[in-house]
């Protein structure tokens, strides 16, 4: 169990690496608070697949959650703005490409949620 929960982090941890940017993947915190809201976001209840359309608790901080991770990444946009240093990511690749906030957001929370889904598609 040890085993898997240190693969699933170090996992986790390559992945925001290549499909954010630097100033997330480089800080311990802000990579812990956004698997802590990646799991908030993929946790579903049974109210949430019947009946997609009512707002349930597990709905709603489902929406929470994904509105954080969401925050965290245009907090790191900004910052990577205002700096104005160049790094070599993901990030740095959409900006220069000219890309909206809404579709690098959009980018990287799907590229990150992609091993995920796929996962899940493959049990089935």
């Amino acid at each position: 169990m040890v085993l898997t929960y240190f693969l699933f982090q170090l996992i986790f941890q390559a992945t925001v690496r290549c499909l954010t940017c630097t100033e997330i993947a480089d800080d311990p915190k802000v990579v812990a608070r956004y698997r802590q809201f990646f799991n908030q976001a993929e946790r579903l209840s049974p109210a949430v697949v019947l009946f997609p359309w009512f707002p349930s608790p597990s709905m709603v901080m489902r929406s929470w959650a994904t509105k954080q991770m969401y925050d965290i990444i245009v907090r790191a946009m900004k910052v990577r703005k205002q700096s104005g240093i160049p790094q070599n990511d993901a990030l740095q690749m959409l900006l220069d490409s000219g890309e909206e906030h809404f579709t690098i957001v959009g980018v990287s929370v799907l590229l990150i949620h992609l091993p995920h889904y796929s996962r899940c598609i493959a049990s089935l």
